[in-house]
């Protein structure tokens, strides 16, 4: 008898210890996960001001080894078939910690809180995507909750295909991982999808869209200045943009990165394109980079500006009978938000703007550094002079790539004589560098045309030439009102003909289309 019951004891116990932690945990579910709908509710109140966007639990089935819930996403201002806001609805079956069976299963042994599997739910706002899908569900993820507050795991939007009179539209479907730190303190994101192709109507043809071999990398984290800083690069390998009666346009290799960077309280944002090659009508043209970065914003100036904006946008989307004006106090907090930004002389730079094609390469980068003026009722020219604290600017023009943009142009013209072709191109890239030296806008350097210009404290330097702002701004008007060929000493004669140039550039040379800002003529 005392070792049944001993045994019945450890039986019991046995019992408990199974029972009691995934119950505790369940019991600490239905907070939790409030706790997390708030905090979403929070960011899409942030994100979509006066839009009605919304997070709700609709029920929750609680057991004590797991529990099933049901998720409603409302968007108030965007309404359904029924005239009612339309509305996702989610089912989600969620296994309780600290040691949920399929992460035993797969000898996953780190506590957690609860395991989630949701899937979208069948309704009427979206049985289109049921239907594309196959009668599959078409989007479903995969969560799991720590006692931190931490979430990791997937979503999946799966493949579809939709029709409609607009076009057609196939994907491949997309996986995406997720990681957010506690409090959302972190955010890490990362996936890829095969191909996306999308056919529309086009001038009674059909056009098509197809993007294949996307990838995406994203990981933040929410810096001291409430900014979220870190970066995250997106990547296409191909995108065709096709046209039964236009040539296509193929784009490989493109990506973009983007960057924000805190430094005590100032903040800097760098953003990146590359095109590794882009081809129109079947040959290839080159590829191109442009580079973008703002530098020096003073994070105090930035969150008032974010506050008048968002305070704003709720006022502009709240049922009303007239358009929401700028208040003075609208106004007052703009400028005001304005000017400190300024006071922190930011600064804004075209970093990159390349084109290479297979000879040479093009290119032109600027920078700005503003600066706080002490009166806006100033004159343009004197407001501009103390608004720009510093500018810079370098272009750099490749005689090759003339060349080579103008050869690519008589390529795909199937009658063009393509020796004649060569020829003027060679003539138009010589009839460029003159121009530019002729003018003084620009030096020969090699096989490149170069300009650089550079403005401080009132003065200009424009290719060597040092002179007040004043009198550079004197100079671009002086050549504002005629052709640039009038300011060319022997070139232009009396009755505005060009003079001798078309027997120096030789036969089969069209002067008369390149000075009209036309391409060359064929023979």
């Amino acid at each position: 008898m005392h070792k049944t019951g001993i045994a019945l004891g450890l039986i019991l116990a046995a019992g408990a210890a199974v029972t009691l932690p995934p119950w505790y945990s369940g019991t600490q579910l239905e907070g939790t996960l409030q706790a997390a709908l708030e905090r979403g509710n929070q960011q899409l109140r942030e994100a979509l001001p006066g839009q009605g966007a919304s997070l709700e639990l609709v029920a929750l089935e609680r057991g004590i080894f797991s529990s099933t819930a049901r998720y409603r996403i409302a968007f108030g201002e965007a309404e359904g078939a029924d005239g009612d806001p339309a509305e996702l609805l989610f089912s989600d079956r969620i296994e309780h910690g600290p040691l949920p069976l399929s992460r035993l299963a797969s000898f996953e042994l780190a506590p957690v809180l609860a395991v989630s599997r949701f899937s979208l739910e069948r309704s009427a706002a979206v049985t289109p995507w049921f239907a594309g899908a196959g009668g599959a569900v078409p989007l479903s993820g995969y969560l799991v909750l720590g006692y931190d507050d931490s979430v990791t795991g997937r979503v999946s939007l799966h493949p579809l295909e939709l029709a409609s009179d607009q076009g057609r539209l196939r994907f491949s479907g997309i996986d995406l991982a997720l990681t957010l730190g506690a409090q959302a303190q972190t955010v890490q994101l990362s996936g890829g999808m095969d191909s996306l192709t999308f056919d529309f109507p086009r001038d009674g043809e059909v056009a098509q869209v197809r993007l294949s071999g996307l990838s995406l990398n994203s990981e933040h984290r929410l810096g001291a200045s409430g900014f979220y800083v870190g970066g995250s690069r997106l990547a296409l390998a191909r995108v065709e943009l096709l046209d039964a009666d236009r040539p296509g346009l193929l784009v490989e290799n493109f990506v973009q990165t983007d960057r924000i960077e805190e430094q005590g309280s100032r903040l800097s944002a760098a953003l990146d394109y590359e095109v590794g090659s882009l081809g129109y009508g079947g040959k290839p043209l080159g590829s191109a980079s442009l580079g973008l970065t703002l530098g020096n914003l003073d994070v105090a100036a930035l969150q008032r500006l974010e506050s008048w904006y968002k305070e704003l946008l709720a006022r502009m989307n709240e049922p009303q009978a007239q358009p929401v004006a700028l208040t003075d106090s609208d106004e007052r907090r703009l400028r005001d938000g304005l000017e400190a930004l300024l006071a922190g002389k930011p600064s804004v730079s075209l970093d990159r703007l390349a084109l290479r094609t297979a000879s040479g390469e093009s290119r032109f980068d600027l920078r700005v550094e503003l600066d706080r003026p002490q009166s806006y009722e100033l004159p343009p020219a004197e407001l501009a002079r103390q608004l720009i604290g510093r500018l810079e600017a370098h272009l750099v023009l490749g005689k090759p790539t003339i060349r080579d943009l103008m050869n690519f142009q008589a390529s795909l013209d199937p009658d063009a004589d393509q020796g004649a072709a060569a020829l003027q191109a060679e003539e138009v890239a010589e009839l460029a560098a003159m121009i530019a030296t002729s003018m003084q806008v620009g030096r020969v350097e090699g096989e490149d045309i170069v300009s650089r210009l550079s403005y401080a404290g009132g003065q200009v330097d424009f290719n060597g030439q040092a002179m007040p702002a004043e009198e550079f701004v004197a100079m671009l008007a002086g050549m504002a009102p005629g052709s640039p060929l009038e300011l060319m000493p022997g070139v232009v004669d009396g009755e505005g003909e060009l003079a001798g140039l078309e027997e120096e550039a030789g036969e089969g040379y069209d002067l008369e289309s390149v000075s009209e800002g036309g391409a060359p003529g064929g023979e």
